[in-house]
């Protein structure tokens, strides 16, 4: 359940960050901020999952260690780019906004290819079975609880 819940978010984020992208220019400024920090949100809960769960899981593994180091230095770039495109076109979105969303779009599916490539196949070889039905079980309660406060944030279509 861990990789196909990580698995989904990354299909819905690419998946509202595409049609962001395709209809910035028909959206309202409410609804576009809507739009944007709907899609935010899922991405910082898809990385607090991925930090509380697989790398937490794995740091004491050595040859994960670059693996992880490389993922976490992906979120990093991620979240100057997040910064960067909330902080700047809160205010005043233009066309630099879209350019910085697309910019986005392009580090979130290079980081989730990491994800799919290197990050999940080396967590599957390395976590025990018994571990990783622990962190199954940890992992249902904590999505319920996110998506449910997710779920709150309904997005408005143009």
């Amino acid at each position: 359940m861990i990789f196909e819940t990580l698995q989904s978010h990354k299909k819905m984020i690419l998946e509202e960050l595409q049609t962001l992208i395709d209809h910035y220019m028909e959206l309202d400024e409410e609804t576009l901020m809507a739009s944007i920090s709907r899609i935010l949100d899922m991405y910082r809960m898809h990385q607090e999952l991925e930090e509380n769960y697989i790398y937490l899981a794995v740091q004491t593994v050595p040859s994960f260690s670059p693996i992880v180091q490389k993922a976490c230095q992906s979120h990093e770039e991620i979240q100057k780019i997040i910064d960067k495109t909330t902080m700047v076109h809160v205010d005043e979105p233009d066309l630099t906004f879209i350019k910085d969303v697309k910019q986005l779009k392009a580090l979130l599916k290079k980081h989730f290819d990491l994800d799919e490539q290197m990050v999940f196949p080396s967590f599957r070889q390395q976590i025990p079975h018994e571990t990783m039905e622990r962190l199954e079980r940890q992992f249902q309660e904590t999505v319920h609880s996110q998506m449910g406060n997710l779920s709150e944030k309904p997005m408005k279509a143009a």
